[in-house]
């Protein structure tokens, strides 16, 4: 099915209300009616937002692309990362996952499985670049870490040049209804999609995920208004939020699964193994503090680069959500690695 964009007048009328109000409390720009366009595409409605730099100078200015976790929208990245990149001559091109943001899957239980994901950011890079136009950068949190690297893996149209994967999802520890979920994806997503009262069971464990992803030293939370914000962000987004229950467990069972994300190492491996010139240089942002997709394991996969000098590692005083935690350092640190001339 070819791809058209549409205007929210599309959406039924009782979702964007309720969206309205689920984000009222975010910036003004999210208040009543979000900032991009829409994209109807195979398996629902992509909401996107492509913003211009003020200035290139002079020369056709470069695309980075943001993708966000489980759960959040391209909001995450409001503020000094967007505001960064912009300011560098990027141009900006962010948008929110199916049943996630302003986003609307056609199936509110939607199976949300690697194709899924593929097929949505492939129909908007499509749409928005030219033919054989590459991403000069994209910026991945927690799952669109891996989604960045599935998509470098994949897609020749659209060439990625560099990674910077903040926290990437490949070794989550997840709270007790995703491992369950791990076991009977199909049972676990039928039973929360048509049992009442099971509906709070991802909300609770997103709030317990949430309490662990906030970096904490001995004396408590590195940023406690941030994860207070984050929390009462979560309880408005499971009260009000149209369809994301459907959307956190369609990722959780389908493709955060852990036999899954064992695959996805192993596409990341090969990654950070490959001898192809054209491989992008990747840049792991990870927070030292980071406990949900711990730390530890940023350094295997700089062992697995060992023999490339495509990969480099920034520490961050912070847990898994340093988006909110420490964007202005997140956003100088993907400048700066951004700016170094490409290979020869």
């Amino acid at each position: 099915m070819p791809t058209q964009e549409v205007s929210l007048d599309s959406l039924p009328a009782d979702e964007v209300k309720a969206l309205g109000e689920c984000y009222k409390a975010l910036p003004k720009r999210y208040s009543s009616k979000p900032p991009g366009r829409f994209l109807r595409g195979k398996h629902g409605v992509t909401h996107f937002h492509l913003q211009e730099p003020k200035s290139s100078g002079g020369q056709k200015p470069r695309i980075a692309v943001l993708s966000h976790g489980i759960g959040t929208s391209m909001e995450v990245f409001e503020g000094p990362i967007v505001k960064e990149l912009l300011q560098a001559g990027f141009r900006v091109l962010g948008y929110d996952f199916l049943a996630h943001g302003w986003s609307r899957a056609d199936n509110k239980w939607l199976h949300y499985e690697k194709d899924v994901f593929l097929d949505q950011i492939n129909e908007l890079l499509d749409h928005v670049l030219a033919p054989g136009e590459p991403v000069d950068l994209w910026v991945g949190h927690s799952t669109g870490g891996i989604l960045g690297v599935l998509v470098a893996m994949s897609n020749k149209a659209h060439p990625i040049r560099d990674l910077a994967l903040i926290s990437p999802a490949f070794w989550a520890n997840k709270p007790a209804i995703a491992r369950l979920a791990d076991k009977i994806p199909n049972f676990m997503h039928g039973l929360v999609s048509s049992v009442g009262p099971l509906k709070k069971l991802p909300q609770d464990a997103y709030l317990e995920n949430n309490d662990e992803a906030f970096g904490k030293d001995h004396t408590g939370y590195l940023y406690p208004a941030e994860h207070l914000k984050s929390k009462q962000q979560i309880e408005r987004i499971f009260a009000i939020h149209p369809q994301s229950i459907g959307g956190i467990m369609g990722v959780a069972s389908y493709f955060l699964r852990e036999d899954l994300i064992t695959q996805w190492r192993v596409t990341f491996k090969e990654l950070a193994q490959s001898k192809e010139q054209a491989a992008p240089r990747v840049c792991l942002l990870w927070g030292k503090y980071d406990v949900v997709v711990p730390f530890e394991h940023a350094s295997e996969v700089m062992g697995w680069a060992s023999s490339s000098n495509r990969f480099s590692l920034v520490e961050l005083t912070a847990g898994h959500e340093a988006p909110a935690e420490v964007p202005t350092i997140l956003a100088q640190e993907i400048l700066k690695f951004a700016s170094v001339p490409a290979r020869m």
